[in-house]
């Protein structure tokens, strides 16, 4: 007879394909339905393994940084100061955000 897998159970490849979809900035939700679980069943696995809480939280800010230098080299150059007014409104809103 065939082993049924348990609901909730994620296994070594939905573990590479969560950390893979939230490298490029997705959701844990987004994830979730991709491999067919909840956000909680992730949730608890990086509980139980620790090396995959470290990727999720690797991968959730990876695509972060990248977007930030994509930003920052932008504004390097004087004809896109746009990116680095809107890197200023959104890092310091009380100085550099829109008034009303």
């Amino acid at each position: 007879m065939a082993s049924r897998r348990r609901q909730g159970v994620l296994d070594a490849d939905k573990k590479r394909e969560i950390v893979a979809i939230l490298s490029v900035g997705c959701s844990r939700t987004v994830a979730a339905k991709y491999v067919g679980c909840s956000t909680e069943t992730i949730r608890r696995g990086s509980k139980r393994d620790t090396e995959f809480g470290e990727q999720l939280r690797r991968a959730e800010t990876g695509h972060e940084l990248r977007y930030l230098q994509l930003i920052q080299g932008a504004a390097k150059d004087a004809k896109y100061w746009r990116a680095a007014a809107w890197a200023l409104e959104r890092k310091y809103p009380e100085r550099y955000g829109q008034r009303p």
